[in-house]
């Protein structure tokens, strides 16, 4: 909004807390009709959907919101016209990851860059922001005055503020040689 943009943002479930600025679309990225109507007359989509942890009896999985909603989120850019993509992905996304989270993630990033789109992928690490349930989780800990964290592997942990993807994320709408790339921030 900042940088002159209009910015439609689909809401799922609750009525979310939007800037001023903002048009709020009541939509589900399940149900590519409701993606189709809430993109339409918008020249570019950015595609944020993903989760860290599934509740399978709720149909909340990684291949549902991660897989399913990003095939729905190309269709309905390839349908209403819209040609630029930005997707958010995950550090660490590869197809023979360990982890179904990052194959998941990685299956996305495939359909985003066969979509004949112009798009940008985004791997973040850990995003940090008022609000980050990642330091309200570590806040809580740190009242138990833990002395360390006992891990069984090496991960990648790299922490962004979420202002500098939301630059990243404009940078990408604005420059076109930022596109068909992936970046990490």
């Amino acid at each position: 909004v900042e940088a002159g943009h209009g910015v439609v943002a689909l809401v799922h479930r609750r009525e979310a807390s939007l800037p001023p600025g903002v048009e709020a679309v009541r939509g589900d990225v399940l149900d590519v009709n409701s993606l189709k109507r809430a993109v339409k007359g918008c020249q570019a989509v950015i595609h944020l959907v993903g989760i860290i942890r599934e509740f399978p009896s709720e149909g909340i999985t990684f291949q549902r919101l991660h897989v399913e909603a990003t095939e729905n989120v190309v269709r309905a850019c390839q349908e209403e016209g819209i040609s630029i993509l930005l997707h958010m992905s995950a550090l660490g996304a590869r197809a023979d990851s360990g982890a179904q989270y990052h194959r998941t993630k990685f299956a996305a990033e495939e359909l985003v860059r066969q979509s004949g789109l112009d798009y940008a992928i985004f791997r973040p690490s850990l995003i940090l922001g008022p609000g980050s349930q990642f330091l309200m989780d570590m806040r809580r800990l740190m009242a138990f005055k833990l002395v360390g964290l006992v891990g069984g592997g090496v991960y990648r942990l790299q922490p962004v503020a979420v202002t500098d993807v939301v630059r990243a994320f404009v940078l990408a709408l604005e420059r076109e040689e930022l596109r068909l790339s992936l970046i990490h921030i």
